[in-house]
């Protein structure tokens, strides 16, 4: 197989880009079959025909890309100064087929397998040479693992954290209440009854009461910020009223 080489400056030459994108298609096809033919550049007119269209080949050969010959064939202009002539193409394949041809016969036309590696003996051979002091090499010792790394190795797994029910017996902690009052959330007290409340009345479980503290703490003061704008919109109080304690829901009436 032969390639077809192009001068990768092409792309912006002055003809190429005058003759337009689609004659530029069909100078590669010619080209391709050129090469793969080894015609030394030369398109046969009904190879042109079935490549290119009668205005695209009219552009390449107006921009000089491709020569119009006598015979009705078009040449590929400057097409042996990028690629090889056919008889070089030729005779480099016989080459390379008589040289296959000399190493089949050789062989008995059979590759020779490769012989593995001995690799007891190569260890042999290394155990028995000496080392730079002259005497013969120890055998190896074991490189003792340290006792750090056998703890952390039979070390248990630590034990996944249970859900548990969040009753209304739950503190406040001083953790929880200083991350509600940054959050900017009012009524810090009452709205952990209310947190208490709504959790014992839903069955709600959690292995990090904290983080459910957090999350309910989001929600809270994004309806306090809602409550102090809608009351900015209606004149009202920029704050928000004090909320009622808690009441769990009991029914209706």
């Amino acid at each position: 197989m032969s390639w077809f080489r192009l001068d990768d400056k092409s792309w912006s030459h002055p003809k190429i880009v005058e003759a337009g994108n689609a004659a530029w298609g069909a100078l590669c096809r010619m080209g391709a079959y050129a090469s793969d033919h080894l015609t030394d550049g030369v398109i046969p007119s009904s190879i042109a025909q079935l490549i290119a269209t009668v205005e695209e080949t009219e552009r390449l050969v107006a921009t000089g890309i491709l020569i119009r010959r006598e015979d009705g064939a078009y040449e590929i202009h400057d097409y042996l100064r990028y690629n090889p002539r056919g008889r070089d193409v030729r005779k480099l394949r016989e080459e390379r087929a008589k040289a296959g041809a000399r190493g089949a016969q050789k062989t008995n036309g059979k590759r020779p397998a490769k012989v593995p590696a001995n690799t007891s003996a190569i260890a042999a051979a290394k155990e028995r040479q000496p080392s730079s002091n002259g005497s013969p090499r120890p055998d190896p010792v074991p490189i003792p693992i340290p006792e750090r790394a056998e703890d952390a190795a039979r070390a248990p797994t630590p034990p996944i954290p249970i859900p548990q029910p969040i009753s209304a017996s739950s503190e406040l902690s001083s953790e929880m209440h200083e991350y509600a009052a940054m959050q900017g959330l009012a009524d810090i007290k009452l709205c952990w009854e209310k947190f208490l409340g709504l959790s014992a009345e839903r069955g709600k479980r959690t292995s990090d009461l904290f983080g459910s503290w957090k999350r309910f703490v989001a929600d809270e003061v994004r309806y306090q910020r809602r409550d102090r704008d809608r009351a900015a919109e209606r004149g009202g109080p920029a704050e928000p009223k004090k909320q009622a304690a808690y009441q769990p829901f009991t029914g209706h009436k």
